[in-house]
């Protein structure tokens, strides 16, 4: 069975609002069944729904659970970490920021968030905040603001890549110009086949791929289809779309959106069924091509992040 990465799950956030509500959450990528399902390196998104978008407090409490209750993976949050990691006997563990809005440019907050070894940031979700624009602004304004732009400088200094996933097309383009670090679009699809704001266009996934960035395809229906219905061949049809488009598989990857995500496509109910996936893509590409897309795209990635600082 191939080895799974995954840039992206809400697992973390949907925990602490489980606990908090005292609800009986169904998870989709829960430390079992991302064991069922083969993953051996799991992006962990500490996130916050706008109602919270400020509030510090829900994040260290999913750190909390973080350590807890993902026990079963080695936790990759330093380059001793990575170093230390055997990927083919030890699942790892990667936290992720999705919005900065909790950070409010305080120094503590940052100095917080490189002790507890986040590596990967999102500066915006999909609204405006201080440092850039989301996607679904639609009114004329910024793409990184001067803050955002200090805020790179920041990010370059102490190794956190960047995830330009619900940041503006205007945002992306300066993310491009202005930022030397490690960047990918961890949970974001092809908008030549579906466009939808979340989605890169080809100039941006190929601007992408030029700087040894990785597109994490999206598992979200609407980011996969204009149809009513998703299926696992849309889940195809875009991996297969970028490779095409790229004329390699090097650039793209999963980024699932597990636990992030109400409605599937058909197909496949959470990660214990990323098998599937793997048997799909084995009808499309050669297995060196498989490997690169379900792990090796993503193993690169991190590897120069931790080994390199790029």
């Amino acid at each position: 069975m191939f080895p799974i990465a995954d840039g992206h799950c809400d697992y973390l956030y949907k925990l602490y609002r489980s606990q908090l509500f005292h609800l009986q959450d169904v998870f989709q990528a829960s430390p079992e069944k991302l064991q069922q399902g083969g993953v051996r390196l799991q992006v962990f998104a500490l996130y916050l729904p706008p109602s919270l978008r400020y509030d510090f407090s829900p994040l260290a409490d999913m750190m909390g659970y973080f350590l807890k209750k993902v026990a079963p993976y080695f936790p990759l949050l330093s380059e001793r970490n990575w170093r230390q990691w055997d990927p083919k006997s030890q699942r790892g563990a990667i936290l992720a920021l999705e919005g900065a809005d909790p950070l409010l440019g305080q120094e503590e907050r940052l100095l917080a968030l490189l002790a507890w070894g986040v590596r990967l940031i999102t500066l915006t979700w999909n609204l405006r905040n201080d440092l850039a624009d989301g996607v679904f602004v639609n009114q004329p304004g910024y793409g990184l603001t001067t803050k955002g732009k200090k805020f790179l400088t920041w990010m370059e200094k102490n190794k956190v890549a960047l995830d330009v996933s619900h940041l503006s097309e205007v945002g992306f383009w300066e993310v491009m110009e202005n930022f030397s670090g490690a960047v990918a679009a961890t949970h974001s699809n092809a908008y030549r086949l579906c466009p939808h704001p979340r989605n890169l266009k080809d100039d941006q996934i190929r601007a992408l791929a030029a700087k040894k960035g990785v597109l994490g395809i999206n598992f979200c229906p609407s980011f996969l289809t204009t149809k009513p219905k998703a299926s696992l061949e849309d889940v195809m049809a875009h991996i297969c779309y970028i490779c095409d488009l790229l004329g390699n598989c090097y650039s793209v990857a999963f980024g699932s959106d597990f636990d992030g995500i109400s409605d599937l496509p058909l197909g496949i109910s959470d990660s214990s069924e990323w098998p599937k996936l793997a048997e799909l893509l084995s009808r499309h590409f050669c297995e060196a091509d498989v490997e690169k897309i379900l792990f090796g795209n993503w193993y690169r990635f991190w590897s120069d992040l931790f080994q390199n600082g790029t």
